[in-house]
């Protein structure tokens, strides 16, 4: 196989894009992307990925706040409570999710930390915790995929805890951060859980798996500029790029409609592009 990034034996180098060249480039931007786009994915995916709520309806009070303190239960002192703590508004009220996400973990039982606790992952590598919750009170189901506004489960005071609270958590790539500022004075959570496709495309997926999306579309590129897997030869892979581009669909259906418009607008490019080289 010929690599793609020499000039073949009848390419001098100097000479501009060939046809097929020029033709898969305009079939990449056919398809709505451009080489700046793929660049600025991760960043633009980021800003737009996560829009916060309020976990409750009505304005709750912070009766802990992240940082250090002396432990309530146990009275010692804690060098990091890696979370807020919402007394008010009191027990048995509906706990929501502050954004849209993927539930990663459930616990219905008690212990001697969070209780009866959820963990959602949301865009750009945050992780909220929901802990305490009342028992038997849990909505959600592992692998669910949440809008924002959804109940997970009612506030209560299982775990290690002194009465009903709850305790929220934020983690960014696995380091806490304080949920203040996100969550605190945002938007009050609905009545009705939000529509997930509202927080753009990538609203839900983790760093690997943006990583994992960013990486399929440079590799359609890749095929695209070169003209398929054996330019020197002349062929076209479109099974090849149409699979990834399929993948990419399938990847990313969860997340809104607008990128999985982008992978069939792509695929029927690719098919054009191939009717016209063949």
């Amino acid at each position: 196989m010929t690599d793609r990034h020499k000039p073949s034996s009848g390419d001098s180098g100097t000479s501009g894009p060939s046809r097929r060249h020029l033709l898969g480039m305009a079939g990449l931007l056919a398809a709505g992307f451009s080489m700046s786009d793929l660049a600025l994915l991760p960043a633009l995916a980021a800003q737009a990925a996560v829009q916060w709520f309020h976990p409750f309806q009505t304005r709750g009070t912070i009766s802990s706040g992240f940082g250090p303190r002396t432990n309530p239960v146990t009275g010692a002192y804690q060098s990091l409570h890696d979370g807020i703590d919402y007394s008010p508004p009191g027990d048995g009220t509906a706990i929501r999710t502050v954004a849209s996400g993927t539930v990663t973990y459930v616990q219905p039982f008690d212990d001697n930390g969070y209780g009866y606790q959820v963990i959602v992952g949301h865009a750009d590598g945050y992780e909220t915790l929901y802990g305490h919750m009342r028992a038997g009170s849990l909505r959600v189901t592992k692998g669910q995929r949440l809008g924002a506004s959804a109940i997970v489960g009612l506030m209560g005071a299982t775990g290690s805890s002194r009465g009903a609270h709850l305790h929220l958590r934020l983690h960014r790539n696995g380091t806490p951060v304080d949920p203040t500022p996100f969550v605190h004075n945002a938007p009050l959570a609905t009545a009705n859980e939000q529509p997930i496709s509202d927080q753009g495309p990538l609203m839900a997926l983790s760093d690997a798996e943006q990583t994992e999306i960013l990486n399929t579309v440079r590799a359609i590129a890749g095929f695209l500029y070169a003209g398929g897997t054996d330019a020197a030869a002349g062929t076209f892979d479109n099974n090849s790029v149409i699979g990834r581009v399929r993948s990419l669909q399938d990847a990313t259906f969860y997340g809104g409609t607008s990128m999985q418009d982008g992978g069939k607008s792509m695929s029927k490019s690719l098919a054009e592009i191939n009717s016209k080289l063949t």
